[in-house]
């Protein structure tokens, strides 16, 4: 019977140990360069997620601008037309008084036509 147990352990143990062992150092150096692919690919994608967050930051900050300037650019359009029609309308007013200047000057010079060159009689 001892010689059937020692038959047993000597085909038994060496597959135990080898479930024990550690793992062979090919396996922990593939682990590791593994490892070290995995970190850098995040690192990498971190880094460009820094660059497309600052990009949003960006655009955000030129868009505010744009709006901004559009906004004041409207404002200024929009008194440069208010300042357009009130000078139309003056120019208007004004033309409206010339008109009516005209025709008083004219109706003054056609009575001292009259005045000075009374209608002779026949």
């Amino acid at each position: 019977m001892n010689i059937l147990i020692a038959v047993m352990l000597f085909v038994a143990l060496p597959a135990w140990a080898q479930k024990q062992a550690p793992a062979p150092v090919e396996d922990g150096r593939s682990r590791s360069e593994q490892l070290q692919r995995d970190q850098y690919k995040a690192s990498a994608a971190y880094r460009e997620m820094n660059r497309a967050e600052q990009e949003v930051r960006d655009a955000e900050l030129d868009y505010r601008q744009a709006d901004a300037i559009q906004k004041d650019t409207q404002k200024r359009a929009d008194e440069a037309r208010r300042d357009a029609e009130a000078a139309r309308r003056k120019l208007d007013a004004a033309k409206v008084k010339e008109a009516q200047s005209r025709r008083e000057y004219d109706a003054a010079v056609n009575a001292v036509d009259r005045d000075a060159n009374p209608p002779r009689k026949k």
